[in-house]
């Protein structure tokens, strides 16, 4: 049986430009090794290892009577204390 937490989640509305700033920021802290999520009083520091897991999804989703809805999902995994080998390298276009 697997027992997990939910650590930080934040889910906000933010203009195109806002959100490439704050991944752009996100990308910075990756790089360096450590990211520190904060909003309000809560925070969350995340130490990230050498090697990460990337997932990078595009769905649509379609409902009955409502404008289909799209999604760009972007999620890091890692398992603590184990080092992953490389995959094959994704390409932005």
């Amino acid at each position: 049986m697997s027992n997990s937490a939910k650590l930080f989640e934040s889910k906000e509305k933010m203009s195109r430009v806002e959100v490439a700033d704050l991944l752009r920021q996100l990308a910075d802290r990756i790089a360096e090794g450590d990211v520190l999520l904060r909003q309000g009083r809560e925070e969350v520091m995340v130490e990230l290892p050498e090697t990460l897991k990337f997932e990078l999804q595009a769905t649509r989703k379609e409902k009955p009577g409502k404008s289909p809805e799209r999604e760009l999902e972007i999620e890091l995994k890692w398992v603590e204390g184990e080092e992953l080998t490389n995959g094959g390298k994704l390409e932005l276009g």
